[in-house]
């Protein structure tokens, strides 16, 4: 009796602290905005594995609602990248756990803590959208390079404002850049889908889970460092491609 009535306590005491992880979740993403690096390890391992949770329980149900749709015939299946067929799952496993996290959190998620090149991530990345639906690659060029113009010259232009102005604007900008860095890791992801477009709103089940992993290693990265958001990136992928090789 008295150990299931300890039992009882740690598990309410567990779900208090994953409350408490979700809140300040939460509560970041009404207001996205930089904070002082925390290095709290029992706060670190606590978020870890709160938000870790979170991210499979919500790519469990999208699954299901997923499959659910298929059955009913409201939404077209496609054929997905194969990267155990396409690479083997020794390389497909490097990829995914190793190469893939490292890549695409320094791409996606370092800026988020280096305003300077937030900018340039800005500018570059609507450049580069823009460049994926046109073929020409003169054209393509150009946009680019106009990107990269824009995004030297917002540079230099900020720079020449007080103090007290550039606080002010990353204040203001800093909530639209953190969820644009989540769009647009999920929108990538899309690549991965053969023959998938946005024509068909049925790509919001294909991405839905990257962006809110977007959101989730963000918050991390924010909040602990690019170390942490590329081992929750690891840890996911690996989750994934374990259950992909289950299935195999």
């Amino acid at each position: 009796m008295v150990v299931n009535n300890v039992k009882c306590v740690k598990i309410v005491v567990n779900l208090t602290i994953m409350k408490q992880s979700l809140l300040e979740f939460w509560h970041f993403l009404q207001s996205p905005k930089l904070l002082k690096i925390n290095k709290d390890k029992k706060m670190l391992k606590r978020d870890f594995l709160t938000l870790f949770l979170l991210n499979v329980l919500f790519a469990i149900v999208l699954m299901l609602v997923y499959e659910l749709f298929l059955k009913l015939k409201l939404i077209k299946e496609y054929d997905s990248w194969d990267v155990f067929k396409e690479l083997g799952i020794f390389w497909g496993l490097l990829t995914g756990v190793l190469f893939a996290p490292l890549l695409e959190e320094y791409l996606f998620r370092w800026h988020l803590r280096k305003r300077s090149v937030s900018i340039y991530f800005w500018f570059l990345s609507i450049a580069v959208i823009v460049m994926s639906n046109i073929e020409d690659i003169r054209l393509n060029v150009l946009i680019f390079t106009i990107g990269l113009g824009v995004a030297v010259f917002s540079q230099a232009m900020l720079k020449k404002q007080g103090q007290t102005k550039q606080a002010i604007f990353w204040h203001t900008f800093y909530p639209f850049l953190f969820y644009f860095s989540a769009l647009v890791f999920g929108f990538v992801h899309m690549s991965n889908i053969k023959g998938l477009t946005l024509e068909d709103p049925s790509f919001l089940f294909y991405i839905s889970s990257q962006i809110v992993g977007g959101l989730t290693m963000g918050y991390l990265r924010v909040k602990y460092g690019l170390i942490y958001s590329i081992l929750f990136h690891a840890c996911f992928n690996g989750f994934a491609l374990g259950l992909a090789l289950l299935f195999i």
